[in-house]
């Protein structure tokens, strides 16, 4: 099963620090330190790149085979819809497509989504995410941001069918675009910009002491698809 570290031998990690620091220095607070762990034999060293974020967040870039092809067929096979939400009595299409693909419906944002088929491509990641997390995820969100105007709010996935520690999977696919992370008693935050086949795990105290959100941005960016696997409990 592989990692969901990216294997790396030494060399080709200097490489992919390259290739990646641009992002994954983008914190909003300034440039924070980021440090690089080799875990693993010594016959396959595998990069684990960390910042100074807090500990129930895990980043991992590039985790995603095949980013670019992988979006492409998501783009297409997964079933899109357009909510409203009503907020002070006012009714507007929420900024960003969605679909709900589980084993059962499920409440989010006061929106029940009812499930719809696994996508092949996307089961396989399921599966993938099973092995490597040793969790039994059997539900995705996936949001589509179609440009820079498509957003979401400052949020915490905090359900509770998903239980009061849960760890949800978050994959990146398409441009990237800034994903910001909020304490809520200090208001500390930090962010990364993420896509390109990147995972984020939140766990542990992610949803019960963080907030995150999707800021629009007037840069010219093209469509991002954000996949976020949970594991759902619906009530007894």
């Amino acid at each position: 099963m592989p990692s969901a570290y990216a294997s790396l031998t030494p060399s080709g990690a200097a490489r992919a620090m390259s290739a990646r620091e641009g992002s994954a220095r983008r914190l909003a607070l300034g440039d924070r330190p980021i440090g690089v762990t080799y875990v693993g034999a010594m016959h396959l060293r595998r990069l684990l790149i960390t910042m100074a974020a807090p500990p129930c967040v895990d980043y991992y870039p590039g985790w995603a085979h095949d980013a670019d092809r992988l979006f492409g067929r998501l783009q297409k096979e997964i079933a899109w819809e357009q909510h409203a939400v009503t907020l002070y009595g006012r009714t507007t299409p929420t900024p960003r497509l969605t679909a709900w693909m589980g084993d059962g419906a499920y409440r989010y944002s006061g929106i029940v989504n009812e499930p719809s088929p696994w996508p092949d491509a996307l089961a396989e990641l399921r599966e993938r995410l099973r092995g490597e997390l040793a969790v039994e995820f059997n539900s995705c969100l996936a949001n589509f941001y179609r440009d820079g105007a498509d957003s979401m709010g400052y949020h915490s996935d905090n359900e509770p069918e998903l239980g009061p520690r849960p760890t949800i999977a978050s994959v990146s696919l398409g441009d990237r675009r800034r994903f910001v992370l909020r304490h809520r008693a200090s208001r500390e935050r930090w962010s990364w910009d993420l896509g390109e086949g990147d995972l984020l795990v939140m766990r542990a105290e992610s949803q019960s002491d963080y907030a995150h959100a999707i800021p629009k941005t007037s840069r010219a960016v093209g469509p991002r698809i954000n996949l976020t696997f949970r594991c759902f409990q619906p009530p007894p």
